[in-house]
């Protein structure tokens, strides 16, 4: 079974509470301050349902949408349709990037990077370096060490609808966060049960910094995200900025 194979039929049900255009917008600000101006190719990796490629499309971007879940594509296929949007989603594992132009800039957003283990990120970032022009920026994100063990943690979380019941229950380990997700979504007068394994890993930033470097980019800024401040001891996902050096 892939990952988000039942999770894609409630996915932005369940994201409800996160403002894409928002975060959409923060990342333009980032883009720009590193010289990708609108009309620039963006590559967004783990794109999932599209949304934050959509955002960017109706900014003036042009976007490039990478997924290794057929059912994600196939909901940001229709929501792209729906926005009044042509955006090319091509299904292709994230570690394995390979396209026939290199772009302007690379994101990959919210814990995209977090399902990568460590001994694998090399590959990826070197996917990613050779996906990029010249000066190309990479934008990613990584929930943290903080969030993963104290707000994640070892705990159960529940939500409850007319439509769908969704049930995650983590484990947690000094590599890793299991996460056990069962959902029962709405069939007619019936719910039909689902169950999902994800697997996110606990990277510290300096390992981080040090395969990047090691790949060919140069990291300018490390920001506590959605913000410009410095990461501190309580930042819940940290946003890295870097350069295809």
């Amino acid at each position: 079974m892939k990952s988000y194979e039942y999770l894609s039929k409630v996915y932005d049900e369940l994201m409800t509470d996160v403002s894409y255009p928002d975060w959409a917008k923060y990342l333009s600000i980032l883009l720009k301050e590193n010289g990708v101006l609108k009309k620039s190719t963006l590559l967004e990796v783990g794109c999932g349902t599209g949304s934050i490629s959509i955002e960017l499309k109706k900014m003036g971007f042009d976007l490039i949408g990478l997924d290794i879940s057929e059912e994600m594509l196939r909901k940001a296929e229709e929501k792209a349709r729906e926005a009044g949007v042509i955006i090319p989603f091509i299904c292709q594992d994230v570690s394995e990037v390979e396209l026939h132009k290199k772009v302007d800039a690379v994101l990959a957003v919210c814990d995209v990077i977090n399902y990568i283990h460590i001994d694998d990120l090399s590959i990826f970032f070197k996917g990613i370096y050779n996906a990029l022009k010249p000066n190309g920026v990479l934008l990613f994100d990584i929930s943290s060490l903080y969030k993963l063990k104290s707000i994640l943690g070892n705990n159960t979380f529940f939500e409850d609808s007319e439509e769908m019941t969704f049930i995650w229950t983590n484990q947690i380990s000094d590599e890793n966060v299991i996460m056990d997700i069962t959902l029962f979504i709405k069939e007619g007068e019936l719910f039909r049960r689902f169950d999902e394994k994800h697997v996110q890993f606990i990277h510290s930033v300096k390992m981080i910094e040090k395969i990047l470097n090691k790949s060919g980019f140069k990291t300018t800024m490390i920001y506590d995200c959605f913000s410009k401040n410095e990461v501190n001891e309580k930042s819940e996902r940290i946003q890295f900025v870097a350069i295809r050096a």
